[in-house]
């Protein structure tokens, strides 16, 4: 009888540090996963800055760009008026000519 209570005592205290050492191993799968967790929501919020960052830039540029195409078109306008004043002044020196 002792020898079977000595075994039982025994098993009790085997499965106790087993029990332990398991309860340990899923706190550390737990504690990984949440710190992945973490750190992939890091990594999205940079992500979106970023991103954010980048928008604001393109829209700073396409406006930059707006405005040089408006100044373009504004001088073109101008060059053409220039040359069709130049051409009508060539038209009359040479129409007194004749």
């Amino acid at each position: 009888m002792e020898n079977k209570t000595n075994k039982n005592f025994i098993q009790k205290y085997l499965v106790y540090p087993f029990g332990e050492i398991l309860l340990l191993v899923i706190g550390i799968i737990i504690a990984i996963q949440i710190n992945t967790w973490y750190a992939k929501k890091v990594e999205v919020k940079k992500a979106n800055m970023y991103l954010r960052g980048l928008h604001n830039n393109l829209k700073a540029n396409i406006k930059n760009n707006d405005i040089f195409i408006e100044r373009y078109k504004e001088e073109l306008d101008r060059v053409k008026k220039f040359n069709l004043c130049l051409c009508l002044v060539q038209i009359r020196f040479l129409t007194q000519l004749l």
